[in-house]
C-alpha cells in the first residue's frame, strides 16, 4: 500500500467520514452510520472500499481501523535523518551519543533538542503507544554511565513536544 493510495481511499467525504467513525470507536454499521450521520448503505459501500483497500478489518464482532498500516507508512515514508544540512546535528550527536547511549547530556537546548529527536526516532515508532513503565524500558540503556537519568530524559521529551502523554499512556508528537 502506497500513501497515494490511503489519500485516495479517504478522499472520498463518506468514507473518511466512515474511516473517523471506525477511529473513534464506532465497531458495527448502526453505530457508524449515527457517528457519521451517513444512510446504511453508503456505510455499507464506504466500509467495502475501505476493507478492499487494507484500512479496515474486522475484529471479533465490529470493525477496526488498520493502524499497522499507518505504522509502516510512516516508517517507508520518513526522510533520511541525514542530509547536507544536518552537518551540525551530526557534529552534536558525535558529541553527546556513542553506540546507542548518551555519554553526555547538553545544557544548550537547540543541541538537547538535536539529542532528543535522535533519542526519538531510534527508540520509538510513531502510531504506537507505550505505557510509562515501557517508555522507561526503552530509555534505560540509553543512561546506562550517562549523567542523566532515564526520568529527567522521559520528562525532557514530553517538554520538548517529542513524546505526549496522558493518563500514564505516551506516544511519539513529532521526530
Amino acid at each position: 500500500m502506497s500513501p497515494e493510495s490511503v489519500v485516495r481511499l479517504l478522499a472520498e467525504p463518506a468514507r473518511l467520514r466512515v474511516f473517523a467513525a471506525i477511529t473513534l470507536g464506532a465497531a458495527t454499521s448502526p453505530r457508524i452510520a449515527e457517528a457519521s450521520g451517513l444512510a446504511g448503505r453508503d456505510v455499507a459501500v464506504a466500509v467495502r472500499k475501505l476493507s478492499e483497500g487494507g484500512l479496515v478489518r474486522t475484529e471479533g464482532a465490529g470493525l477496526a481501523v488498520r493502524a499497522d498500516v499507518f505504522r509502516e507508512l510512516a516508517r517507508r515514508s520518513s526522510p533520511p535523518r541525514e542530509t547536507a544540512g544536518d552537518s551540525d546535528v551530526d557534529a552534536v550527536l558525535r558529541r553527546y551519543v556513542r553506540a546507542d547511549r548518551l555519554v553526555d547530556f547538553p545544557a544548550q537546548w537547540s543541541r538537547k533538542l538535536a539529542v532528543l529527536g535522535h533519542l526519538t526516532a531510534r527508540t520509538f515508532t510513531p502510531g504506537e503507544r507505550y505505557d510509562e513503565k515501557v517508555v522507561d524500558a526503552r530509555l534505560t540503556p540509553w543512561c546506562e554511565g550517562a549523567p542523566i537519568d532515564r526520568v529527567s530524559v522521559r520528562r525532557y521529551l514530553v517538554e520538548a513536544g517529542f513524546l505526549s502523554r496522558e493518563h500514564g499512556v505516551y506516544w511519539v508528537t513529532r521526530l
